[in-house]
This record gives C-alpha cells, structure tokens and sequence, in this order.
C-alpha cells in the first residue's frame, strides 16, 4: 500500500509516507496516517489548523493508536 501525505508535494506528486512502527509518517510536516484504524486522530500542524476550523468535529488532541 503506498500512502501519500495530503500537504506535501514534490515536484508533480503529493510525496510518499514511511512506514513507522505501524504509522505512516511524512519525513517533511510530520504528518501521521494509520488508514486501518478509524479512529486515530493525527496531531500535526496542519491536521490541528484544519480541526480549528470545523465547528461540528471535536478538535484534534494528543490521540494515539
């Protein structure tokens, strides 16, 4: 499975995630993705800035899987 971050592109192409201790990291903003569990939350940056936004979504925490 190739998981892409949603933030960070190179060149013409959003750039791939490392596989990291069963997470999906971004090396760039840190962004985390677990796709099998629907419940985790990611913490970064731009995950928290775009929950600040969505009034009928609880905010984003220091969640982990």
């Amino acid at each position: 499975m190739v998981v892409r971050c949603p933030f960070c592109v190179l060149f013409d192409d959003f750039l791939r995630m490392n596989i990291h201790g069963g997470k999906y990291v971004c090396w760039k903003c840190g962004h985390i993705a677990m796709p099998e569990s629907k419940d985790f939350r990611c913490t970064c940056d731009h995950c928290v800035a775009l929950d600040a936004f969505n009034p009928h979504k609880e905010q984003a925490r220091f969640a982990s899987a």
